[in-house]
């Protein structure tokens, strides 16, 4: 109180009772409106973007430097694609091809070097509608599609630097990885037909958050001596929920099929505070059990496990990573194809006359599907085949108009399951 101001009680208490009547329905509306705008706040849902008709409006196209622009992914945002590295005979054909595929994606034709590791670096920005100011994204997904190879001597790979955050398809063929910068996925020589979204196997979907500007590349590990032009596909939507690996902990988990059961390997970049991990297994990926406990071990970055499992078909896996402190969380979901029991299929490698004589011995009652692929990927024959347990001595034959050259044989059970896959050449 000011030494030249005096008050008496009673004036204080009516000066008092007149300020809380005025502020605590202020109060109390400021407070609200907090609340009322934390619960309105939902959950980024990534948008799904168009890109098409590109326009190259700076550099030499298909050249380091080039930068085009694709109008309206989204209403009011443009995004830019510069050229900034081709590597190892790398060489951009197309910038957006869509004799097949999807109109929506944006699919560039690139050239693969012959006996290398080529790649081709881009950089992605988007843009204020027609301005070059950055635009900010809250969230965006980035889903890579038809990763495979050419049956051959070739296999393609993604690369993206990321917070760590990317979704696959539980029983992925691809081999993916994230090394605290980038995130990696690199497929197999196996073709998959077309560009097909059906097959998430061969898909990688990146999320990112808060970003304007993405470093994003696309490349192949080729080991013969000719190149080779690939048709890519890049799509700007969602395809899967995303699993979010442990930060900067696990950076890769694998299942794999042995003679004794199943083999888990996971390889961990930083143990701090990590007391240990229990291997969580389910036959739908979402009833999970616990079977079996693995304790850290400081110094130790790679570590396995094996489910001597008599369980067939699809199963899934996942870590459960406790911490010293009780506080727990989830790896990643993966899954792998089990045959179980005894088969054995044997398909001759070299094909004379279009037919092949093929052996199949089975534990078991069973049907199986055989399918026959070109190097491109397509189905040139199909027939399923009844077997009783012991040895079966079944005839497949490739289509007499079938050119020359390497094909593949895949065989699958009745739950579909691929148990066995030869490759052959047909003379």
């Amino acid at each position: 109180m000011h030494p030249n101001c005096t008050y008496d009680l009673k004036t204080m208490n009516a000066y008092f009772a007149a300020w809380l009547r005025h502020c605590i329905p202020l109060c109390s509306l400021i407070f609200a409106g907090i609340l009322f705008s934390q619960s309105a706040i939902s959950q980024c849902t990534p948008p799904s973007m168009t890109f098409k008709n590109p326009t190259l409006i700076s550099g030499t196209g298909g050249s380091v430097g080039a930068v085009y622009r694709f109008t309206d992914v989204i209403p009011g945002v443009d995004a830019t694609i510069q050229v900034m590295a081709l590597v190892g005979g790398a060489g951009l054909n197309q910038m957006d091809n869509t004799s097949q595929g999807y109109y929506d994606a944006w699919q560039p034709y690139v050239t693969a070097g012959g006996n290398a590791t080529s790649y081709l670096d881009w950089k992605i920005t988007f843009k204020r509608g027609g301005t070059m100011i950055d635009s900010l994204l809250p969230c965006l997904a980035i889903t890579a599609v038809d990763i495979d190879g050419d049956n051959s001597r070739l296999r393609e790979f993604i690369v993206a630097s990321t917070p760590g955050a990317y979704a696959v398809d539980p029983f992925t063929y691809l081999t993916v990885g994230f090394d605290g910068v980038n995130s990696t996925a690199t497929g197999q020589v196996y073709t998959v037909p077309s560009i097909d979204t059906a097959e998430t196997q061969y898909m990688f979907q990146m999320n990112f958050n808060n970003v304007s500007t993405i470093y994003y590349r696309n490349g192949s590990i080729s080991t013969k001596p000719t190149i080779d032009v690939r048709h890519t596909c890049i799509y700007f939507k969602s395809f899967f929920d995303t699993e979010v690996l442990l930060p900067l902990r696990i950076v890769s988990f694998t299942a794999k099929n042995a003679h004794t059961g199943i083999t888990l390997d996971w390889t961990v970049a930083d143990e701090k505070d990590v007391l240990h991990y229990t291997v969580q297994k389910s036959k739908d990926g979402t009833s999970w059990g616990d079977i079996g406990k693995v304790n850290a071990q400081q110094g130790v970055l790679k570590y396995s496990f094996v489910d001597p499992t008599e369980s067939t078909g699809k199963i899934y896996y996942r870590l459960k990573q406790t911490a010293t402190y009780g506080d727990e969380s989830l790896s990643r979901m993966i899954g792998i194809n089990n045959a179980g029991g005894s088969l054995k299929v044997t398909i001759p490698t070299v094909v004379a006359n279009n037919n092949m004589a093929i052996e199949l011995e089975a534990s078991q009652k069973e049907v199986y599907h055989f399918a026959v692929y070109n190097s491109q990927g397509s189905v040139v024959r199909q027939r399923s085949y009844s077997v009783q347990a012991g040895i079966n001595n079944l005839q497949l034959d490739v289509p007499a108009q079938s050119p020359s050259g390497i094909y593949m044989v895949a065989v699958r059970n009745t739950q579909g399951v691929v148990v066995s896959r030869t490759r052959i050449l047909v003379q």
